[in-house]
């Protein structure tokens, strides 16, 4: 009887260690993998079943939008060259199964943006700043956000809302051009040069403005124009880049060197928005001229 009462505790503590294990686990993933940062804000997409909208959150300023993108909007997958009407992205990424993942990529290339998260609506009328709100609470799938980053978002987007923050708006015709196919179809492109100035105000992160970061851009992967395209992407957070080479050390990933301190924002920009990793080496190192070198490698 002692054993078998002895058994039946230890079985019951256990269970409780697993059941411990198991949620401290969800818990911890949902948050080591988040993507939404409170303090430095975001890029993401909404999908609806054939419009586009970039939302843009910065939870400490005004600089929040959530932009619609014309139906009609012709956005280029630089890996294959080809053309694809905006809409189209999602199901174009369901043949790799990654239908967010390619949509964030063609869109971020064209807009010369990170994005970072994405979520996905079967009703293009629930394409508005106060449906995104209920959709992080609703949502059980079509989306690469944690629970933890909806719980976070939901919270800081009513507070956006509220205050008139989370201004809709559409995408400027002054950015795009119209063209005509030989069939007849009209669609609309985006003058990248133009796009490149508007973004560097609509989408910069204030934190890294303000640390002033010069930086060099080494393309270290075996793709022509990737640190080009890095370069592109950086300049419209709010770095400056000074200087984009070629490297004769191929590598994988993105790597980066600081050598100036009181740049914390803009380390925690490239860590969590754009996965690169803080290293120790010095190839093709600028001497200090600059305050971070940064190497962009293949995939």
């Amino acid at each position: 009887m002692f054993f078998s009462k002895k058994l039946n505790v230890l079985g019951v503590i256990w269970i409780i260690i697993c059941v411990g294990v198991l949620v401290f686990s969800v818990i911890g993933r949902n948050y080591l993998e988040r993507k939404y940062d409170g303090e430095m804000g975001l890029n993401m997409v909404m999908i609806g079943e054939s419009r586009v909208a970039v939302i843009t959150l910065r939870k400490e300023s005004s600089e929040s939008g959530f932009m619609i993108l014309p139906e009609n909007l012709m956005v280029k997958d630089e890996k294959n060259g080809s053309a694809y009407r905006v809409g189209s992205l999602w199901g174009l990424g369901k043949l790799e199964h990654k239908e967010g993942e390619y949509t964030m990529r063609v869109l971020g290339d064209t807009l010369g943006i990170r994005i970072t998260a994405y979520i996905k609506v079967n009703d293009d009328s629930k394409l508005n700043a106060v449906a995104f709100g209920e959709s992080l609470a609703d949502l059980l799938t079509g989306t690469n956000l944690t629970l933890w980053d909806r719980y976070v978002l939901k919270g800081d987007v009513g507070v956006k809302i509220t205050k008139g923050e989370l201004v809709e708006t559409a995408l400027p015709e002054y950015l795009m051009e119209n063209i005509t196919e030989l069939d007849g179809f009209s669609s609309k492109v985006i003058v990248a040069e133009k796009m490149k100035l508007y973004a560097q105000k609509q989408f910069v992160f204030s934190q890294v403005l303000a640390e002033r970061v010069n930086m060099a851009i080494y393309n270290s992967s075996e793709v022509p124009g990737t640190a080009t395209k890095m370069a592109t992407s950086m300049d419209n957070t709010g770095i400056k880049v000074v200087m984009v080479e070629k490297s004769e050390e191929k590598t994988k990933g993105c790597r980066f060197k600081v050598f100036r301190e009181g740049v914390g924002n803009t380390v925690r920009l490239l860590t969590k928005t754009y996965d690169c990793v803080e290293a120790d080496f010095r190839e093709l190192s600028d001497k200090g001229r600059v305050d971070i070198e940064l190497w962009t490698g293949g995939e």
